[in-house]
């Protein structure tokens, strides 16, 4: 686990703090998670556990993602100093959102579509005119879907609710779903589905990425599966724990790049795709995305 640990040092860099002592008061940091607590954040929580914030003088609290706000939203305002995001951060800072690029966690994106097999939709050009479940920022998704003639206009949106029985009861045809998550729960019903993913496009972007706000630079498995389960929450069993364990190793690739590692270039790619698509003007300026 120790490998998982050595992006978070970056952290520090936004932050003035001294050597930290016992009688020197910890910085309180809050970050803000994309999502509901689970193993997707096992790197932060074991963090916490494990004291190394505390060692370096943070304090660090974890703010688990609501309805009411989009965790882009509570870092630029101020509500927490970190958030977790994707690739859509270049859409983000195209549209003047102050946010920059920390480390990279997933080197792959976890975003696919969930096909039902009784939809009989063999290929992604098959969604048009059907019922599809999309949240608002699946920006990798429209590009893939973009990408192969389908514009969201060629499909019945459906507001995302996060609950598989839409696809399992027939109100769906498909849904945008994470990897790690919820074909689980589509397993555990012994329900026939079809996987369609990006990366089967040439749409390979950044999964998961640590950011912070400008404002701010201005001035062992089984463990954590306890430890979520136990301390963080119990919305997942720990067999789904473990499933996405198991799929993360796939998407964040530890045994191949440090994490937190990202190549410019494939930004730049991904840049590219969202201009070809569409997405992102041609002449939209990123300039300060990347923290230096």
């Amino acid at each position: 686990m120790k490998n998982y640990y050595s992006f978070l040092i970056i952290i520090i860099l936004a932050i003035p703090i001294q050597s930290y002592s016992s009688d020197t008061t910890l910085t309180q940091v809050k970050l803000q998670l994309k999502w509901k607590h689970q193993f997707q954040f096992a790197g932060y929580y074991a963090a916490i556990e494990k004291g190394y914030y505390k060692e370096l003088g943070i304090e660090v609290e974890l703010i688990e993602a609501n309805n009411k706000e989009l965790p882009i939203d509570a870092l630029i305002s101020g509500k927490a100093q970190f958030a977790t995001g994707t690739s859509d951060i270049v859409l983000l800072r195209a549209a003047g959102k102050p946010v920059v690029l920390l480390a990279t966690i997933f080197q792959h994106s976890a975003q696919v579509l969930l096909v039902s097999e009784t939809s009989k939709i063999e290929y992604v050009h098959s969604l048009v005119g059907k019922r599809l479940i999309i949240e608002p920022h699946a920006a990798d998704i429209i590009a893939y879907m973009k990408d192969e003639d389908v514009a969201l206009n060629r499909v019945i949106q459906l507001p995302h609710s996060f609950n598989i029985n839409m696809l399992v009861e027939n109100k769906a045809d498909a849904m945008t779903a994470y990897l790690t998550d919820e074909p689980f729960l589509l397993q555990q019903q012994s329900f026939d589905y079809k996987i369609f993913s990006p990366i089967s496009g040439n749409i390979d972007f950044y999964g998961d990425i640590l950011i912070t706000s400008e404002q701010l630079l201005k001035e062992n498995t089984d463990e954590i599966i306890e430890l979520i389960y136990n301390k963080y929450s119990k919305r997942h069993s720990k067999e789904h724990l473990v499933f996405e364990a198991e799929k993360m190793k796939k998407l964040i690739l530890s045994d191949v790049v440090p994490i937190g590692y990202s190549n410019y270039r494939r930004w730049e790619k991904t840049v590219k795709i969202y201009q070809e698509t569409g997405l992102l003007d041609a002449d939209e300026d990123i300039t300060g995305l990347f923290y230096t």
